[in-house]
Formats: structure tokens, sequence, C-alpha cells
């Protein structure tokens, strides 16, 4: 309904239902809040996942687990050179890659090369369209490396902007190992400042390492930085220690190394080698990754650690004696669990492993998954291969699972399907860009295992149904989906949960839903709260019927903040149909104590009406206890029901004339329609425990039953001299619930009386219309 039109008796059209309780009025009351708080797909895709995807109906299903669909190519390629074995890293949609080593014609032969050239993009949109790499000599390293680690991070004062690091590396020779860490800063348009050299250093020289980072809740970094290998003279150096680093404010890293919080790899001893050399056996040619996963406890998440692949090497150096230098290609995967405010990690126990032994492989995690791409495949490093593995960690164990019996079992799926055999690669990149809550894979650069390097960039695609390979299938295991933190309109206590569930709980193959959620008073102690389960199904066994499930709580916990979680099972994990799908709207109902409590300030009145002058009524409206009241009640704002409108009349009477006061509809609350004047005021602008003034432009004249109403001539409503009586009565058409029930005693304080004097003399006759009920008032 626009500012300038009325409807007699009838009133607006909640947006949400808001229903009252059948409750004493005092001391306290309650109105009950029915609110959707899932209605899109993009609400949805604001959660967070574990194994689950987006339906194409805007529900959340449990995705199959299998590939990164078929890898697309992207235009253009890497600022027009090939190049691998460098560092890379990603920060908001900005991708870089870092040094490495491409090959050249000196004298008519084919040389390698080191570079010290940063080559940058940035990522458009979520088809994955780039920008043109580029590469800006301001921007290029200290000098020639390859072989480093590379990471990027949010600033802690800035999050928008970032630092970029580097880790060690190869200068040049085969000796020529750094033990350097190097710093430039990330600005909002993804340039770099230049680059610093930190005064702390890596404990030991080292190349092929590898490097991850996570920032918590928080907003503090850490930084690990994982094995490598050195080479001086005769003797080797194999590394397995954990370096963890935190970020400062102004990007110089502090060491916060310590065996005992940051173990080492627990790396194993290998077939014909001594178990004494299992001290000096470190990792190199791998790659880390840290990962959050959705979890079936109280904590909501958890964040893990995880080393893939790599070469097992034996150090000579380190004063171990009776030790052969010798390297071994390695299948293993390291996983640990991480203190998100510590920065501590524990190993597990789990002897966890690839389908094969690989190494110079590229990963990332997101959700719950770990993808990793390409590697020297096999013990002898014969070739490059075009293999994608998959994982997840399990939210009910938070382990991998394991797939096979005997010798040839693992906790990886392989594909053949996702990279062509052409499109094989090693010493690539691999990073996450995320746009929208989508993630985005892009795969860049590398060497085809024989020398020979690649310039080209390929994306693939995580979180859809669409993304597994189909030939191997692909399967729904347990998964959670997590929705955001939602802002209730009162603080208030959950009484029922609804959702729509397309479950199968009959039958050889049964899928379910668990529905729960939390509250608190705010934002910072949601993400320790207790989640609650409600149960919709009468079965002992499932938690959601087929349709449309209806669950009360009896949980008297109030909140102003709510978050809901969707745990969704499958009897049979190999099964990629047999998933369950939670589809929108998912909506609640929540009793919130107390009411909003409207009345006209007493300070309320007109200036004198005279001719020629402009009229600025000086009506306020307040939200709070009215001078005089006993009640405990506690105030609301007056848009607790919906964001919708209320009315202020004014019904005028001339100097001499009785003074009869309107009276509410009893069945509906509403005042009549014969009011000389009124205001439209919008909810959200009457705040509990406030005060309104009505703006002189909000002012109409009662014209009728639709028409646009016109703004009102005060003159020609006070159109004769002396007292004028005037009642304004907020709330006339009862658009808010003050009370549980119309007589109570904030349902019937709405009205206010005061003096109008008018000094305007003849004009239009005005006669009060309260004593009588024409079709259209005039």
């Amino acid at each position: 309904m626009s500012a300038s039109m009325r409807r007699r008796s009838i009133p607006l059209v909640l947006l949400i239902t808001i229903l009252a309780l059948a409750l004493p009025s005092q001391p306290i009351a309650a109105v009950n809040v029915s609110q959707i708080v899932t209605q899109t797909t993009g609400d949805f895709a604001a959660g967070k996942f574990g194994l689950t995807g987006l339906a194409q109906n805007g529900g959340v299903q449990l995705v199959p687990l299998g590939q990164l669909r078929q890898w697309q190519t992207t235009a253009g390629n890497m600022c027009g050179i090939g190049v691998g074995d460098m560092g890379t890293a990603s920060f908001g949609p900005y991708i870089y890659s870092i040094g490495g080593s491409t090959s050249a014609l000196i004298s008519g032969n084919l040389q390698q090369q080191r570079l010290r050239s940063v080559c940058r993009t940035k990522v458009l949109d979520t088809n994955a369209t780039l920008e043109e790499w580029v590469t800006l000599p301001a921007e290029n390293l200290p000098e020639k490396r390859t072989a480093m680690a590379a990471v990027a991070v949010p600033r802690p004062t800035d999050a928008s902007r970032g630092y970029l690091y580097t880790f060690g590396g190869l200068k040049e020779t085969t000796t020529s190992q750094r033990n350097t860490i190097w710093m430039a800063g990330i600005n909002n348009d993804g340039s770099l400042t230049p680059w610093m050299t930190q005064t702390l250093t890596l404990p030991t020289a080292r190349e092929q390492l590898t490097a991850t980072a996570f920032t918590n809740a928080a907003g503090k970094t850490f930084i690990y930085v994982i094995g490598g290998y050195r080479q001086l003279l005769a003797s080797t150096f194999a590394r397995r220690d954990v370096l963890r680093y935190e970020v400062s404010a102004d990007g110089t890293l502090i060491d916060r190394s310590d065996p005992t919080a940051v173990p080492p790899l627990p790396t194993p001893n290998f077939v014909g080698n001594p178990a004494e050399c299992a001290a000096v056996t470190g990792l190199k040619q791998a790659d880390a990754l840290t990962v959050d996963a959705a979890t079936l406890d109280l904590l909501g998440s958890r964040r893990f650690l995880a080393v893939l692949g790599g070469v097992l090497q034996v150090g000579t150096g380190d004063g171990t004696g009776g030790c052969t230098d010798q390297a071994v290609t390695s299948e293993r995967v390291f996983l640990a669990d991480v203190n998100e405010e510590t920065g501590d990690i524990v190993w597990q126990n789990e002897d966890y492993t690839l389908p094969e032994p690989v190494s110079q492989l590229r990963a990332v995690g997101v959700n719950g998954k770990l993808y990793a791409t390409g590697g020297i495949l096999g013990v002898d490093q014969a070739s490059a291969t075009n293999l994608t593995y998959s994982s997840y960690i399990n939210i009910e164990t938070m382990t991998l699972p394991s797939y096979g019996v005997g010798p040839d079992s693992s906790n990886f799926l392989a594909s053949a399907g996702a990279l062509r055999p052409d499109q094989k690669r090693a010493e690539h990149g691999m990073e996450i860009v995320t746009l929208n809550n989508r993630p985005i894979v892009f795969l860049f650069g590398g060497t085809n295992g024989d020398g020979t390097y690649r310039s080209d960039v390929l994306y693939g695609f995580i979180g859809r149904a669409e993304d597994f390979d189909e030939t191997t299938g692909g399967y729904g295991s347990p998964g959670v989906y997590q929705s955001p933190i939602y802002t209730l309109r009162g603080s208030g206590a959950l009484s029922e949960l609804k959702w729509t569930a397309a479950v199968t709980t009959t039958g050889p193959i049964t899928t379910d839903i668990k529905m729960q959620y939390r509250l608190a008073e705010t934002t910072a102690q949601i993400k320790t709260a207790t989640w609650i389960t409600v149960d919709a199904n009468p079965s002992p066994t499932f938690f959601s019927v087929a349709g449309v499930n209806v669950a009360a709580s009896v949980n008297p916990a109030l909140g102003r903040y709510f978050q809901y979680r969707a745990l969704l099972t499958t009897s049979a994990p190999q099964d990629r149909t047999a998933t369950p799908a939670l589809r929108g709207p998912v909506s609640l109902r929540y009793k919130v104590d107390g009411h909003p409590s409207l009345y006209i300030d007493a300070a309320s009145n007109f200036p004198p009406i005279q001719s020629g002058v402009m009229i600025d009524p000086n009506i306020i409206i307040a939200n709070n206890l009215k001078p005089g009241s006993t009640s405990t009640e506690r105030i609301l704002d007056a848009d607790i029901e919906d964001a919708g409108t209320f009315f202020v009349d004014l019904y005028v009477y001339p100097p001499g004339t009785t003074v009869i006061t309107p009276t509410r509809d009893p069945a509906t609350g509403v005042y009549p329609l014969t009011s000389a004047a009124f205001a439209q005021v919008s909810k959200t602008l009457v705040r509990a425990d406030s005060t309104f003034r009505v703006p002189i432009d909000a002012w109409r004249k009662t014209c009728g039953l639709t028409a646009n109403c016109p703004v009102p001539n005060w003159q020609v409503i006070f159109n004769q001299p002396g007292d004028w009586t005037v009642l304004a009565i907020v709330d006339s058409q009862n658009n808010v619930a003050e009370a549980d029930e119309l007589t109570g005693e904030w349902e019937n304080d709405n009205v206010h009386r005061f003096t109008v004097v008018s000094e305007v003399s003849g004009g239009t006759l005005f006669m009060p219309i309260i004593f009588k009920q024409p079709a259209v008032a005039p």
C-alpha cells in the first residue's frame, strides 16, 4: 500500500505470519514469529558443505564423491612461456606463479633456465574466465629461484589485502639451495609490493619443500613449512620437520616451531633401509594443504593438515653412520588434526595411502574433500601422469575412507578420465579460487616429465552434482550441510523447525536427514553453542519423513542468532543414486517474550493554525513503557512481526462539539476509517525504547477506499477560529500486535488527546465525520 492510499478496515497482509499465543498479558507475554531461513539456491550456497552439493531444485543433497569433472582449457596461457617447479599461490580472485624453471635455446641447444619473474592473473567470474596473465619487472624476485614453497595469506589488519611468502628453493646449481624467506605485499588490485627479505630464515637451506597456511576465526594466520632436501658436496640432508610461523600485522614472521606442539612428519622406514636411518629420512617433492571438515560433534567443524605423496629421501650428512643415500617415491598420505586457536598439530596414526607412489603432484582441499592431480608416477619415476585422486574426511570418524582389500587397498579413488593423457604433467601449479561460494580449481604449467615445459591453464569445478567422473562412477557418503548464521527478529526460543526431505526409510537402501540447530545471543557465542537435535519421524531409527517435516523443540534456550545443519546419511555409500536431499524452504517458528508498545508521546501537539503558514504537526510516536505503567513486559521493535507499516490517524472536533472517541472493532482491533488525516509509518523506523517524529511529508488527507489521497490542507481542516480537539490514534488498523489480546493494556493506550488553536476564519465548512459512516469520507 502506498503512503497515499487507505482501505476501509482491511489490515495489511503480513509478509511473515505472526501468531498470538494464548498467554496471560501480564507480566510477561510473547509473540510467535514464523520465519523462512532458507529460500533459494544462493541461501544454501552461503553455508558450509561437507560432502553435499546443490541440487537443481535449489536444495542440498549428497554429491557422489568421484573426481573433478573433465578439466576444461581456458583461453590464453601463462605469460607466453612454459614453466614448472615454481611456487604458486592464490589470494582472493588472484593466482600467482612465482619463479620456477623453463627451457631456452642457448647456442642451438635447449637448456634449462631458472626464473625470477612472477606471472599472475585474475579470475573474473564463476565461469572461470581469466584476465590475461601478466608479468611485471617491478614484481620480480630478488634473484632466480626454483623448487621453492609459496603461500599467500590475508593481512591481520586488512583481510582485503595480503602477504605473499616464498621459502627456500634452488638458485642455480644443484648444490645452491637457500634458506631465504621472501615477502611481498598483495594490494587490492592483486599487484605486488617490492619483495623484502625476512630477517628470519629457515633453520637449514632446502629445496623441493612444501608449505600451506590457514587463518582462524580470530584472524590469526599460521604457516606450515614441511620437509625439503639439500645436497652439499657428497652429502645429502633430508628433512621431515614441520616449521610453524605466525604472521604479524606488518608481515614479519614469528617462529612458532616446536617439535612438541608441531611434531615432525611420522616418516616411515622403507624396505631396504636400516631402521636406524629412519631418523634421517625426510620428504621432498610432496604437497601439503589444510582443509576444514564438517563434523557430527559439538564443534561443528575441524581443521586438518594433509601431506600427500612425494619422495622419501635418506640423508647422509646428519651424523648417522651406515645410511646410504637413496630415494623412494612414496604413496603415503599423512593427516594431522589442527588446533585452530593455537596452530598445534597431532598426527593420526593410520597408514593412509594413495593408489600408487607419486611425487611432484599438486593437491587442494575444500569442505572436507581432498583432490590431487598429476605428478611423477611409480617407484622408478618413469613419467608424468594424468591421474586425479580424490578422498574425503569422514564426518563420523574423522579419518580417510578405505577402498579395496589387501595390498591393493588405498584411501583415495583414482580417475584417468578427468585429465586427458596428453594433458599429463608434474611440477605444475594447482590452486583454488572461490567466487560467490563457488570453488574453482585451476591447473597450470608444469612439465610432461620429459623436460618439456607447459604453459596451458585448465580449470575444474567442485561442489555440484555433476562433479564426478562417469568413467569410475561415484558414491554418496555421510555429509553435512551447515547453514549460514541467521539473525532473528528478537531474542527467542525455538518452538518449531520445518523442512522438506527426499528420503527413503523402507527397503534395502535407506537414507535419512537429521536436523539440528543452535541458538545464541551473539555471533561469537553461537560458534561454540551446543547443537540441539529435532526429530520429525516417529520411528526410533530415522529423523525425517519423506515430504514435509515439522518438529517441535522443547529446549527453552533463548537466542538472537540461529543456525541449523542437516546431517545427510545413506545406507548404500557405493550407490551414487541413493542420496537424500534437503529441499527449501526451511523455516522456523520461535517465541519472543514481549511486545511492541506504541503510543503518542505526551509532547505531541500542533502549532497554531494560521492562514498562509506551513503547518508541521509535532506528532511523536513512542515505543516503550508508557509513564505510569506497572507492566514488566519487555519492549520489542515495532517490526518484530514483519517489515510492514502502521497508521497514525487524526480525528478532529470543531470548537464546542461533543467529542466522541472512536472505538476499535472488537473482532479486528481496527478503528473506523473516519479520521480527517493520517500518516503511514514504516515499522522499521520505530525501534524498542525509542521515539519517532512523523515527518511533515508523511501526512495525507483521508479520502476514501483506495484512491490516492492528497496532502492535507490544515487551514481547510481547521477552518474556523477557536480551540479544536484532536485525537491522535497510533496503529489505528492494528498492524502491530501490542498485546496478546485486544483488551490488553498496551492495546488500549494508543489514543492521545490534545488541543489545536486555529486562527483561520471562513473557508470550507468542516463537519465532524465521527457521527456518520459515509461510503466515501470527505
